[in-house]
């Protein structure tokens, strides 16, 4: 979900305008029953990825742009529009594309030229889900970190929570927050399972070269392997 400024009005400019929406997004999450995954809140624009329990998405964003709209016009002396029109929302149904839609809202930051990693914008929930700060009180960061990884073991779904959002900005920028070492290959490429070959170079960043060395064949070996969709071969003893 996507609501913005009325012709890109910066609405959200000041840390007060910001702070109001959070508090708004408390009661409105627990009235019309919200489990927000991820949030991000920036100058002239805010995104919300929500699961919904009853469909109370349009009465809850009416409420939520309306009392933040009094508020605003309020604080300017001002009176009129505020958003631009209603919110547009999508309905997400496949895993992969939520995954991709969670990344895009944690780097919006990043793009925008606001910070150089999204862990540096406090006005997001890429923090939280990654285990680096707790959650505002709206934001159901368990689930949110489940858009990219379930894995069992908590530490390790928030280390690859962090590197898939992180894999899209620079080496540079990522220096001094990537603090888990990769997993060894054999610990990765599970036999036979084709989802191995995109949790190690996807995920982990591993490279055909990497990944030819412990099978003791070429890159291009490797890289025939992806094409034709087969799944990882038994490591060698």
């Amino acid at each position: 979900m996507i609501a913005r400024g009325f012709q890109g009005r910066p609405i959200y400019a000041e840390a007060e305008s910001k702070q109001h929406l959070l508090d708004l997004l408390v009661e409105i999450s627990d009235r019309f029953r919200w489990d927000v995954l991820d949030w991000v809140v920036m100058t002239n624009h805010i995104h919300l990825v929500v699961q919904l329990h009853e469909p109370t998405l349009s009465d809850g964003m009416k409420r939520l742009t309306g009392l933040h709209a009094q508020r605003w016009n309020w604080a300017q002396a001002e009176r009129g529009h505020v958003y631009m029109g209603r919110y547009r929302s999508i309905e997400i149904k496949d895993d992969a594309y939520l995954a991709t839609v969670v990344r895009y809202i944690d780097l919006n930051p990043v793009r925008a030229g606001l910070c150089e990693h999204p862990a540096n914008y406090i006005w997001s929930g890429y923090a939280a889900n990654a285990g680096l700060r707790d959650p505002e009180t709206f934001h159901h960061a368990g689930l949110g970190r489940c858009a990219i990884s379930t894995h069992e073991d908590v530490t390790t779904a928030r280390a690859r929570y962090r590197r898939f959002v992180c894999k899209k900005i620079p080496d540079w920028a990522r220096k001094g927050h990537e603090f888990e070492e990769r997993p060894p290959l054999i610990d990765i490429l599970i036999p036979g399972r084709f989802e191995s070959w995109s949790q190690a170079t996807d995920l982990w960043w591993y490279t055909a070269v990497e990944i030819a060395a412990v099978y003791h064949v070429t890159d291009r070996t490797v890289r025939m392997w992806l094409k034709e969709g087969k799944p990882p071969p038994p490591l060698p003893a």
